[in-house]
C-alpha cells in the first residue's frame, strides 16, 4: 500500500513538473520579448491610410525603410522613379515624404513621430 502511494505521488509530481515546464515554454514563446514594434507600427500606418513617397536611390528614403526592417513590406510605398504620375498628383516635391491624414511630413521621420501622427502605438 505504501509502495502504491509513493508510486502515485511520483506520477502526480511528474505530471505537475511537466505542466509547469509547458507553461514556462508557452509564456516565453508568447512574451513581449518577441513583440516587433516595427511590424505593429507598419500595420497601423497602413490601416490609417499613411502613404510613403520616395525613391530607391534616395539615401534618406533607404534610411527610412531601414527603420522598419523587414516590416517595410507592409507599408504603402510609392516609388516616385517608377510612379511619377502618382507623385505628381500628390504634389510630392521632396523625398522622403509621408502623407498621413492629409498632412505631409517631409524628410526622414522617426518611428515615434509617425506613430504620433497617426495615433498608432509602438
Amino acid at each position: 500500500m505504501k509502495k502504491e502511494r509513493n508510486k502515485n505521488l511520483r506520477l502526480v509530481s511528474s505530471i505537475i513538473l511537466i505542466l509547469i515546464a509547458t507553461t514556462v515554454i508557452i509564456y516565453l514563446t508568447l512574451s513581449d520579448d518577441n513583440f516587433n514594434p516595427e511590424s505593429s507600427l507598419a500595420s497601423c500606418l497602413t490601416k490609417n491610410g499613411a502613404i510613403f513617397y520616395g525613391s530607391d536611390n534616395c539615401g534618406y528614403c533607404l534610411r527610412q525603410k531601414a527603420l522598419f526592417e523587414e516590416s517595410f513590406k507592409d507599408i504603402v510605398y510609392v516609388n516616385c522613379q517608377t510612379e511619377k504620375e502618382k507623385c505628381s498628383s500628390a504634389k510630392i516635391t521632396a523625398y522622403p515624404t509621408w502623407i498621413i491624414n492629409g498632412n505631409k511630413l517631409v524628410g526622414l521621420q522617426s518611428l515615434e513621430k509617425l506613430a504620433n501622427a497617426t495615433g498608432c502605438k509602438i
